[in-house]
């Protein structure tokens, strides 16, 4: 038997999102990006700058606490 009935083989009875994850990996080996060439699951791309505007830094950041300054 070829490893390729071989994995065929194996994979008939794993459940079709692990079937996909098999599929994504032999992907990732063929190509040089391991990134490109993914398939999804029914999941949509993450957009950058989604949460913008809902992060506040405080105006002392960078400033030492007071606690800490007999350590500098």
């Amino acid at each position: 038997m070829t490893i390729q009935q071989l994995t065929m083989e194996a994979m008939a009875f794993l459940p079709e999102s692990q079937k996909l994850q098999v599929l994504n990996f032999a992907k990732s080996l063929n190509t040089e990006q391991s990134g490109s060439g993914r398939i999804s699951a029914g999941k949509s791309r993450r957009k950058s700058g989604i949460l913008k505007g809902q992060i506040k830094m405080a105006d002392d950041f960078n400033e030492t606490p007071e606690c800490f300054k007999e350590y500098m």
